[in-house]
C-alpha cells in the first residue's frame, strides 16, 4: 500500500502533494465519514463474491479502527463533545498544542459522524465482534448531543460548545441528529430513554 501512495503521489501537482502529506496528520470527522463511505461502497460495487469476501473482513476492520480512532483523537472530556478536527502534531494553527484538538464543535461534522455511525452498522454483520465498539460509540455521542440540544426549540445550535449571540439554530445538524436518534431506536442501537 505505501508503494502504491509513493508512485500516486509522485505523479500529483506540488499543491496536491503538500495537502495530502497534511491531510495524513490530521483526522476531522468528516473525513472518517468519507473515508468509510469510499471503502464500504467499493466493495458493495464489486461483482467478485469471493473478493466482496475477502475484502470485506479488511474494510470492515479498517472501518471499525477509523471510528475508534476519531473517537479517541477527537472526544474532549471537558466538554464531554467531539471536536471538529485533530492534528497528529499538533502544530496546525487551529490545533491545541496539547491535544492536537481543534477548539470547537460544529453540529454538521458531528451529524455526518453520528449518521455515518449508523449507516456502518447497516453494513456490519449482526455477528461481527467488533460491531459493540460501534454501538457504544454511537451511544455516547447521542448522549452528548441531547444534553446540547435546545431545550426551547427541540433543535442544536451551529457551534455546539459556544454560547454566543452570534451562534444560531442550525437545521441541517438538527435533520442528522434526529435521523439518527429515530433510526438508532427503530434498529436497537438506541434504548427508549432517547
Amino acid at each position: 500500500m505505501q508503494a502504491n501512495f509513493v508512485k500516486q503521489t509522485i505523479q500529483m501537482p506540488l499543491k496536491l502533494v503538500k495537502t495530502t502529506a497534511l491531510a495524513m496528520f490530521t483526522a476531522t470527522l468528516t473525513a472518517m465519514v468519507l473515508g468509510s463511505c469510499s471503502q464500504y461502497d467499493k466493495l458493495l460495487k464489486s461483482n467478485d463474491n469471493e473478493l466482496k469476501y475477502k475484502e470485506a473482513k479488511k474494510y470492515y476492520e479498517d472501518i471499525i479502527d477509523q471510528v475508534v480512532k476519531t473517537d479517541k483523537r477527537t472526544y474532549d472530556a471537558k466538554t464531554g463533545l467531539w471536536k471538529h478536527a485533530w492534528d497528529e502534531t499538533h502544530t496546525a494553527f487551529w490545533a491545541d498544542k496539547e491535544t492536537g484538538q481543534s477548539k470547537h464543535t460544529w453540529a454538521r461534522a458531528m451529524g455526518w459522524y453520528v449518521m455515518a455511525l449508523v449507516e456502518i452498522l447497516d453494513g456490519l454483520p449482526q455477528d461481527h465482534a467488533r460491531r459493540g465498539e460501534v454501538i457504544d460509540v454511537l451511544q455516547r455521542t447521542m448522549t452528548a448531543l441531547v444534553k446540547h440540544q435546545d431545550p426551547k426549540t427541540g433543535v442544536w445550535y451551529d457551534v455546539l460548545d459556544v454560547k454566543d449571540p452570534r451562534n444560531y439554530l442550525e437545521a441541517t445538524a438538527s435533520s442528522m441528529f434526529a435521523y439518527c436518534l429515530l433510526k438508532g431506536a427503530r434498529m436497537g442501537y438506541l434504548d427508549d430513554s432517547y
